[in-house]
C-alpha cells in the first residue's frame, strides 16, 4: 500500500518512477526533492525544510521587503534563497540521464528564469522568491554562473531541448559572456558584478598578471588576489560555451586570451584539500573546456587536469563518512528560522560592503553537517565520473550506495539530496564517456 501511495504522488507530478522505487534510497530522494523542496510557484529548489507539512519549504523564506534591502546578506546565504540555480542544475543533469522529459519541464523554466528575471542582461539571480515571483538578492556568485552555463550548454545540446528553448539559452549564455566581460576588468577587480553594477563577493573571476609570480595560501593552494586555482577556469569556460553555442569567433578569442594562463595556475596547484563543492565546480569547467577544445596539446592538458581533480575528489567520501559518524547517523535536523540565528560579518566595515549588508546567519551545526554529509557523498562519485574514461571500482560505488542506504533520505531536511541523486544516475551509465 505504501508503494502504491508513493507512486501515486509521483504520478500526480508527472514524474518517472523506476521499478522498486519505494525501496530505493535514490528514488526516495528524487521524489522528496520534488514533493518537499521544489516550489510549484517558481519551479526552484529551496534550502530549509522545517517540517513535513505541505509547502513548509516556503515558511521561513525572506519577505519581499527584506530582499529589497538585501537583508541580512546580499548573497542570500542561509536564508533558504541562496542556491536555486545550484540546486536545480544537478537535478536537471540527473533528469536528462533518467530520460525524464516531464521532470525537465518542471525544472528547466525556473532555472532559466533566474537568468532573465533581472533588468540587467547577463545577471544571474541565485533564486527567486515564491511569494511574489520576482524578488531576488543582488549578489550572485561564480558558482551559480559556472554550473548554470555548464548545465545549459549540455541541455541545449541534448535531444530534450526544443529549437525555441535552445535559441533562448543561446541568447542567455551570450548575455552572460558579455556581462562577464564587462565586469572582469582591472577597474572592477575582475568581478562579475552585482546587479547594482558594483563588485560583490565570491564573484572574482580573474587576476592581474596571471603569468607573473603566484602566491601559496596557508593551506597550500595556488592563487593571486581573490582568485584560486579552482576558480580561474570559470571565465574561459563561459567564453568557450558562448563560442560553442553562438558560433561567434569573438568568444573563442576571449577564451584563448585566458586559457593557457588559467591552466598554468591550475597545474601548479596540488589540488588537495579542496571541499567537494569546489572540485565539482572546477571539474565541470575543465570538462566543458576539454569538449570544446580543438588544439590537441591544450586538450591533453585539460584531460590531465580532469584526471587529477577526479583523484583528489575521492577524499569527499571519507569526509561524508566522518560527518555521518559525528551525527550518529541522524541527518534529519531541521534548519528553522534564520532570523533567530546568530550572525557573522563576512565582508566590509560593520558588515557593509559597497553599500549592501554582508551579515550571514549561522545555520545550526547539526543541519549544516547533515547537508555537507549528503552533498559530499554525491560529489565523491560525480566528480570522478565527469572525467572522460574514468572508471570507479565496484567497491567504491558499493561504499557510496551503502552510505546512501544508511542515510535515510526520507528524513533529510536539506536539498543536498540532489548530489547523491545525480551520482547514482551517473554511476548507472556504462563508462567510456
Amino acid at each position: 500500500m505504501k508503494h502504491i501511495l508513493l507512486v501515486g504522488v509521483a504520478a500526480a507530478l508527472g514524474l518517472q518512477v523506476l521499478a522498486n522505487g519505494a525501496d530505493d534510497p535514490f528514488e526516495c530522494a528524487w521524489r522528496r526533492l520534488f514533493e518537499k523542496f521544489r516550489s510549484t510557484k517558481t519551479g526552484l529548489i529551496y534550502e530549509h525544510l522545517p517540517d513535513e507539512t505541505p509547502g513548509a519549504i516556503e515558511r521561513f523564506l525572506p519577505t519581499p521587503e527584506e530582499i529589497a534591502q538585501n537583508e541580512p546578506i546580499a548573497t542570500g546565504w542561509n536564508t533558504g534563497m541562496e542556491d536555486g540555480v545550484l540546486n536545480g542544475c544537478p537535478l536537471i543533469l540527473a533528469a536528462m540521464l533518467r530520460n525524464d522529459a516531464k521532470a525537465l519541464e518542471l525544472l528547466v523554466p525556473g532555472v532559466l528564469r533566474c537568468a532573465t528575471i533581472s533588468h540587467v542582461p547577463g545577471f544571474l539571480a541565485r533564486s527567486i522568491l515564491p511569494a511574489d515571483g520576482k524578488s531576488h538578492y543582488a549578489n550572485s556568485s561564480r558558482d551559480q554562473y559556472t554550473l548554470f552555463v555548464y548545465t545549459m550548454w549540455r541541455y541545449a545540446n541534448s535531444a530534450f531541448c526544443t529549437p525555441a528553448r535552445r535559441a533562448e539559452i543561446v541568447k542567455i549564455v551570450a548575455d552572460i559572456a558579455r556581462y562577464a566581460q564587462t565586469g572582469t576588468s582591472r577597474e572592477h577587480g575582475y568581478n562579475i558584478l552585482r546587479e547594482d553594477g558594483k563588485p560583490g563577493i565570491v564573484c572574482t573571476m580573474w587576476t592581474d598578471d596571471p603569468w607573473g609570480p603566484l602566491l601559496t595560501n596557508k593551506v597550500g593552494h595556488i592563487g593571486k588576489g581573490w582568485v584560486l586555482a579552482h576558480e580561474v577556469g570559470r571565465l574561459p569556460m563561459i567564453y568557450a560555451a558562448a563560442h560553442a553555442l553562438t558560433g561567434d569567433a569573438t568568444w573563442r578569442k576571449r577564451e584563448l586570451e585566458l586559457a593557457d594562463a588559467a591552466l598554468r595556475i591550475e597545474e601548479l596547484d596540488p589540488i588537495k584539500g579542496f571541499p567537494g563543492f569546489a572540485l565539482f565546480q572546477m571539474q565541470v569547467s575543465q570538462r566543458l573546456l576539454w569538449e570544446c577544445e580543438t588544439d590537441p596539446v591544450r586538450r591533453a592538458r585539460y584531460l590531465k587536469m580532469l584526471q587529477r581533480i577526479a583523484a583528489a575528489s575521492r577524499a569527499s567520501m571519507d569526509c561524508a563518512e566522518k560527518l555521518y559518524a559525528e551525527l550518529n547517523g541522524k541527518l534529519s535536523a531541521p534548519a528553522g528560522d534564520w532570523r533567530e540565528w546568530k550572525r557573522e560579518i563576512v565582508m566590509g566595515e560593520n558588515g557593509v560592503y559597497n553599500g549592501l549588508p554582508y551579515r550571514m546567519p549561522i545555520r545550526p551545526p547539526e543541519y549544516q553537517k547533515a547537508y555537507n554529509c549528503v552533498r559530499e557523498m554525491g560529489e565523491a562519485v560525480i566528480i570522478p565520473l565527469i572525467c572522460p574514461g574514468c572508471k570507479l571500482e565496484p567497491e567504491y560505488i558499493e561504499r557510496f550506495r551503502r552510505l546512501a542506504a544508511k542515510a535515510d533520505f526520507a528524513h533529510v531536511m536539506s536539498p543536498g539530496l540532489v548530489y547523491p541523486v545525480l551520482a547514482n544516475e551517473m554511476a548507472r551509465l556504462p563508462r567510456g564517456n
